[in-house]
């Protein structure tokens, strides 16, 4: 069972904090009048949205020998003259989307259930680890 912390006592006791989460569990910390934050294993949130958030990228070959990549789970397609350039466009795309959602569109109706998948490019490490989760499955982009 987890425990309150007020956040003065978790900023005085960080080094506590941090090796109570580094043996398996969390912290739960509030700033006064704030909602409760949690501190957890960054590998492990990261598996279990994995899990609860998988990415579906679908590749469309154009006529012209162009790609597009489309990614139903924030709406956002990338194109480029190859595989390779239209998945570097589509993760522009992608981090473009979770800055407005982080800004704005975490309030609307059609875009608040987001949050497990905007959560998982909040949490990488990097944009190879962002572009190996969005094409896990998928074939490596060595089209020319």
């Amino acid at each position: 069972m987890g425990e309150l912390l007020a956040f003065h006592i978790a900023r005085r006791d960080f080094s506590k904090v941090y090796d109570r989460v580094e043996l398996g569990g969390v912290a739960v910390i509030q700033r006064r009048g704030s909602r409760p934050v949690v501190v957890a294993d960054l590998e492990e949130e990261q598996q279990r949205l994995a899990e609860l958030c998988p990415f579906h990228p679908e590749v469309l070959r154009a006529d012209d020998g162009s790609v597009a990549v489309w990614l139903p789970e924030f709406g956002v397609y990338g194109q480029g003259a190859n595989l390779i350039e239209a998945a570097e466009d589509l993760l522009d795309e992608i981090l473009q989307y979770a800055r407005e959602w982080e800004g704005q569109l975490r309030h609307a109706p059609n875009h608040a259930l987001n949050r497990g998948w905007v959560r998982r490019v909040q949490l990488a490490l990097g944009r190879n680890q962002l572009h190996d989760w969005v094409f896990a499955g998928q074939q490596s982009g060595t089209d020319s």
